[in-house]
Order: structure tokens, then C-alpha cells, then sequence
């Protein structure tokens, strides 16, 4: 899974701001509805690729390095920044354990190259 800081990357497709991503007891785990479903409307198909986009373009892309990332910027040893990358469900876990906001973003390999 594709985890992303919960700064700066969670973007709706009503705001062209950012928003912090809360903290929630079910963060770890994916349940359906992440990615629009054939079901869902044209409108919210291109309001979710819309917000992915967003958050494809204004993170940096850090692959497994992710967790060592997200801590050395909480405890001030990196500068802040928006990050994604990898982190196993452990991993991603421990990170909210210690007050770090993280946000699964569960990406099938097609929607990581350009999306069209």
C-alpha cells in the first residue's frame, strides 16, 4: 500500500486547499470504497481521480523509506515536507502509534504511472 503524511495531501474535490488528515481508529484497515467503483457516478469517478492527482503531484514519492521519512520530519531531524511512499500495515501502525498522522492510500499499479 501507498501510505501518504497526513500533511498537506488529503485534498477533496471541492477545496483547492489542503487539509490535515485526522486520525481514526480504523486508519489501518481498507475498506471498500477507496477507489470508485463501476457504480458510482461519472461526477465522483472524476471528483476521486481529480483529488488523486493532487496528491500524486504535490508529494514526494520517498518508496520504502517511508516510515524512517515520516519520523525523522515529526521529530524535526527532516524538513517538512509531503511525502509517499511504502510502509507495511505494522509500520504505518507503529507511525500513528507515536502521534504521526499517516493516510492509506491503497493504489493498484496502473494508477501509479500517469493517469489519463
Amino acid at each position: 500500500s501507498d501510505i501518504a503524511t497526513g500533511r498537506d495531501v488529503a485534498h477533496s474535490g471541492e477545496s483547492d486547499g489542503p487539509k490535515r488528515v485526522e486520525r481514526h481508529a480504523d486508519t489501518s484497515t481498507v475498506k471498500g470504497g477507496l477507489l470508485p467503483s463501476a457504480a458510482a457516478s461519472p461526477a465522483a469517478q472524476a471528483a476521486f481521480l481529480t483529488a488523486l492527482r493532487r496528491v500524486l503531484a504535490d508529494t514526494e514519492d520517498v518508496g520504502n523509506r517511508f516510515a524512517n521519512e515520516a519520523r525523522a520530519m515529526h521529530y524535526g531531524d527532516a524538513q517538512t515536507r509531503s511525502i509517499r511512499g511504502q510502509a507495511s500495515p505494522q509500520e504505518a501502525m507503529a507511525l500513528l502509534d507515536e502521534g504521526i498522522d499517516v493516510l492509506p492510500l491503497v493504489l493498484p499499479e496502473a494508477l501509479k504511472q500517469t493517469l489519463q
